[in-house]
């Protein structure tokens, strides 16, 4: 999976994370905010894995895409840093994260774009690991 960095004005990891998890309101439309989130440790490559369930409010139908009401997805940031300058790319669920450490509860939250797949190989990571 080759993913597309966007590059941020954020000093440290942390302001980053914020950012991330921010709040957002869409006007007449939407809202989105972080119903609960959770940071891995870094990988090997120095890469932070950040899982997010994010609400996504429909306050009047949406362009006919979405109708009103609530909505919660999973989405997975990845985070790194290079010669000081912090970057970060994203995936929801439906877009296959490559990553499969996203808590098993996310997995009950979420249901709105689910890909079951991709839930049984987190699932069968967490079976594997909590033995070792």
């Amino acid at each position: 999976m080759n993913m597309k960095w966007n590059i941020t004005g954020c000093h440290t990891k942390s302001e980053l994370i914020q950012a991330l998890i921010m709040h957002v309101d869409r006007g007449e439309y939407y809202e989105q905010k972080t119903h609960l989130y959770h940071v891995c440790e870094p990988n090997e490559q120095g890469i932070t894995v950040l899982w997010s369930v994010m609400e996504f409010n429909v306050t009047k139908d949406y362009k006919n895409l979405l109708k009103m009401g609530r909505y919660l997805y999973i989405k997975c940031y990845t985070i790194k840093n290079e010669e000081g300058q912090w970057y970060y790319s994203h995936c929801s669920e439906y877009s296959c994260p490559i990553y499969l450490t996203c808590p098993l509860e996310f997995l009950e939250l979420a249901h709105f774009e689910q890909l079951t797949e991709w839930r049984l190989k987190v699932r069968l990571y967490h079976r594997t690991h909590s033995q070792v």
